[in-house]
């Protein structure tokens, strides 16, 4: 469970050191970031409770496992998110 933590706080700061970047790349600056995070905010509102219930019924291994599964999922899905806004810009000019 440790280790499980150290990869969760790794990526939290791996998240946190790109976001002005792809905010400026992509969303337009300050706003943009202001999006990411507080999309970022809404997810963790939502996650908790949902992976407090799922430790309740299923256990914590379980629990942490979904968890790491949907996070690596997720980060697997950035650059497919970023092809399509890439995609839309060429498009466009």
């Amino acid at each position: 469970l440790a280790v499980a933590q150290s990869g969760t706080s790794f990526g939290f700061a791996c998240k946190i050191a790109i976001i002005p970047i792809l905010a400026n790349t992509y969303l337009g600056g300050a706003t943009g970031a202001g999006y990411l995070l507080s999309a970022a905010g809404l997810a963790g509102l939502v996650g908790a409770p949902l992976g407090g219930f799922l430790a309740d019924k299923a256990g914590s291994r379980v629990a942490a496992a979904v968890a790491g599964a949907g996070s690596g999922v997720s980060l697997a899905l950035i650059p497919v998110g970023l092809s399509f806004k890439g995609m839309e810009k060429i498009t466009m000019d």
